[in-house]
């Protein structure tokens, strides 16, 4: 199972919501790799901002899930307190860690591979993604 299929079947909202939060995300971050490190970052923060129905927490998960993921070498202690501010323990902020650091690393694993998903659940991909999104990643993936 994918992590944005886990996000639709753990998610308690509509799957609308799943898609939205997952699109916007998406641009977010492709819009991020074309700006340099700092206006990246604070872009895809602006966009977690903005996102509406986030419950409490969500946006410093997503704030600092976006930090680990763009850069990773700009963490620091800090960037812990607003997580423990909006009540996660210091479990609950490990496991966050530890689940980014492990999607980041599979995605890196499998785009530095070329490898594709070719999968009947492809219809969750198309509906996350969009069709056009799919096809461009399954040609990159071919080499195309």
């Amino acid at each position: 199972m994918s992590h944005a299929e886990f996000l639709r079947d753990a998610w308690t909202d509509a799957e609308q919501t799943v898609i939205t939060l997952v699109r916007a995300l998406t641009a977010a971050g492709t819009e991020a790799a074309q700006r340099p490190l700092a206006d990246g970052l604070a872009h895809t923060i602006a966009v977690i901002d903005a996102l509406p129905g986030l419950l409490p927490g969500d946006r410093e998960i997503l704030a600092y899930t976006a930090r680990l993921v763009l850069a990773p070498r700009t963490m620091r202690a800090a960037h812990l307190a607003p997580l423990r501010q909006a009540g996660l323990s210091d479990d609950e902020i490990h496991d966050v860690a530890h689940v980014v650091c492990c999607f980041s690393y599979m995605n890196r694993l499998a785009d530095g591979l070329g490898v594709i998903q070719s999968d009947p659940r492809q219809a969750w991909a198309v509906a996350l993604l969009g069709q056009d999104a799919l096809d461009a990643h399954i040609a990159w993936g071919a080499g195309q």
